[in-house]
């Protein structure tokens, strides 16, 4: 299948994105969860 460059590009920066609030919550609650924060 062929995928414009522009759809390619909006994937990873939603994935980013999600990746990103995903990682901080749980970073956040890891932090607390070892006293650091």
């Amino acid at each position: 299948g062929y995928v414009e460059l522009p759809d390619v590009f909006r994937v990873g920066f939603i994935t980013a994105v999600i990746n990103a609030l995903i990682w901080g919550t749980v970073g956040t609650f890891w932090w607390k969860f070892l006293g650091l924060f």
